[in-house]
């Protein structure tokens, strides 16, 4: 019996070893199936390594390249910067050309004013002995021109009186109110008239003179040539000084007299309801006014505080303003300050920090409607303060500015003259500010400090104050021109953008770069843990073939 069991057990052991080397044999074909695959994930991930090394050798010439051209592009910047340094030394040199010239042509004009003298003396020389000679005979046509035209100023001033006078009478009769003013006025007037009268009779009893003067002629006949002829001089200076007395005295009384009646129907105009027919009158009376030579001013006296206003009408409306206290709004909706009417300039550049110019046309109607409300009001009030009693004197004005021979614009100050050139020359200053290319004229380089940086240019740095005495001394010579400004600009546009577009180009290149380095750093450990499966499975094949 225990023969039976040892040989059953001794049996069924052949069986179990070839199950169980069937069992090994079919895990070794598996292990052997996965070990090939892993070979060829092994060969490709290689395969896919000496690509990603193959780019990244050559994104590293890529790299030098960019390297380079960095460093050619520095060559070349510091060429440009050499080049604006070469332009700027030959703006300078032009500079001192153009002094130089300035200095020959300001010589050649002294010497050619000095000819001009000289022939003018000549001139003048030639030019005596001849004009004694036609004394005599032009002596009798002057005095008959003189004479007539008295006569002829004389009756026209007559006549624009008679014009005046009915004028006057007709806005009494529509003036109830102004009566008596009125009056007061005619009486003045009449004054007036009865001197210009007198004055005209004075200047018409110089014709005495004349038979006086033919007198001393004859009388003084058989005298010397020398001595008639230094009578007849003398004579003749004394008659044209009292004549242009006379003639001067006239039309003075003429033009004020004018003057007075001017204004003061003007303001019978303004109060009266009837605005159409005087505005008929005014017109007339201007159509018929006495021709003057030069343009006048007037001066008045307020009688409330006894200040001299000159000008037009519109100064003395202002000051009247300010005596009834006539306050207009601001044009900004979102400020209800009341103010002057002349305040409105500096209350929007101090507050606002803004221009009259600058409003927009909705702010601009509001504010021209409150101006002339104001002026309205101030217009009816002017009598109170302004009245013929308290007219000066018409001055002369002073002579006309000098125009512009290109566009005719009239000029008065030297700094608008300049600034007036540097417009049509295209000449502008740069902005004293580092990092600003704000090009603009010397007129609006305060308003540009202060809208743009906040500041003044007396709170300007010392650096800046250089930057801007230096910009200014070429602005006045004129040699900043708007092709060397903008060459400059251009070169300085150009080198920052050429600067930004490589900058930006070796950044996208090492994030790329960066980016293929890490998935190929990622391939490698993938290729180690590949190879350390292999080496388990290798490992465990080994240990069962073993066993």
């Amino acid at each position: 019996m225990h023969h039976s069991s040892s040989s059953s057990r001794g049996g069924s052991s052949p069986k179990l070893e070839n199950a169980m080397v069937n069992a090994y044999k079919e895990r070794i074909t598996e292990y052997e199936s996965d070990i090939e695959k892993l070979w060829k994930e092994l060969e490709e991930a290689k395969a896919e390594l000496a690509k990603r090394d193959d780019e990244e050798k050559d994104w590293l010439s890529k790299e030098r390249g960019y390297e380079m051209r960095i460093s050619t592009l520095k060559s070349t910047n510091h060429e440009i910067i050499g080049m604006g340094e070469a332009l700027q030394d030959e703006c300078k040199k032009l500079m001192g050309k153009v002094a130089e010239r300035d200095k020959t042509i300001d010589q050649k004009n002294t010497a050619i004013e000095s000819e001009n003298d000289e022939l003018k003396d000549m001139l003048a020389l030639c030019t005596s002995a001849a004009a004694e000679r036609d004394a005599e005979r032009r002596v009798n046509k002057l005095l008959t021109d003189t004479c007539k035209l008295l006569q002829s100023e004389v009756s026209s001033a007559n006549a624009i009186l008679s014009e005046k006078t009915a004028k006057r009478e007709q806005a009494l009769q529509r003036v109830a109110a102004l009566k008596a003013e009125l009056m007061d006025q005619k009486d003045e007037m009449g004054v007036l008239v009865q001197g210009v009268r007198e004055l005209v009779q004075k200047a018409l009893s110089r014709e005495v003179m004349h038979c006086y003067i033919y007198d001393v002629i004859t009388v003084s006949y058989c005298a010397s040539r020398r001595h008639k002829e230094f009578l007849i001089i003398a004579m003749l200076n004394h008659l044209f000084v009292a004549i242009d007395e006379s003639v001067g005295h006239l039309q003075q009384s003429i033009r004020a007299l004018h003057k007075r009646m001017s204004d003061f129907l003007s303001r019978m105009e303004q109060d009266s309801d009837s605005e159409s027919e005087c505005s008929d009158s005014d017109e007339s009376m201007e159509s018929d006014a006495l021709p003057v030579k030069k343009p006048r001013r007037t001066i008045w006296k307020c009688r409330e505080c006894e200040t001299t206003i000159r000008g037009q009408q519109a100064h003395r409306l202002y000051h009247v303003s300010g005596h009834e206290n006539l306050k207009v709004e601001c044009p900004l909706d979102e400020c209800d300050m009341l103010m002057a009417i002349t305040s409105v300039s500096a209350q929007l550049l101090n507050t606002h920090n803004k221009t009259i110019g600058s409003l927009r046309l909705e702010e601009k109607d509001p504010r021209d409607r409150d101006r002339k409300e104001c002026l309205r009001k101030a217009s009816g009030a002017e009598g109170k303060y302004f009245t013929l009693g308290g007219f000066v004197e018409g001055i002369e004005e002073q002579k006309d500015p000098s125009k512009c021979k290109k566009c005719g614009e009239e000029l008065g100050t030297s700094q608008g003259k300049r600034d007036h050139i540097a417009v049509h020359l295209k000449l502008k200053i740069p902005c004293p500010v580092g990092r600003c290319d704000q090009l603009c004229h010397w007129s609006g380089l305060a308003r540009h400090l202060k809208r743009i940086h906040k500041k003044k240019i007396s709170s300007l740095d010392k650096h800046e104050q250089k930057r801007l005495e230096e910009a200014r001394e070429a602005y006045k010579a004129g040699s900043i021109t708007d092709s060397v400004l903008e060459a400059q600009r251009h070169l300085h546009e150009e080198r920052e953008r050429l600067v930004d577009v490589i900058t930006n180009e070796f950044l996208l290149d090492v994030k790329t770069n960066k980016e293929r380095i890490n998935s190929a750093h990622r391939s490698k450990q993938m290729i180690e843990r590949y190879e350390q499966c292999t080496d388990k499975l290798l490992s465990l094949y080994e240990d069962e073939h073993v066993i």
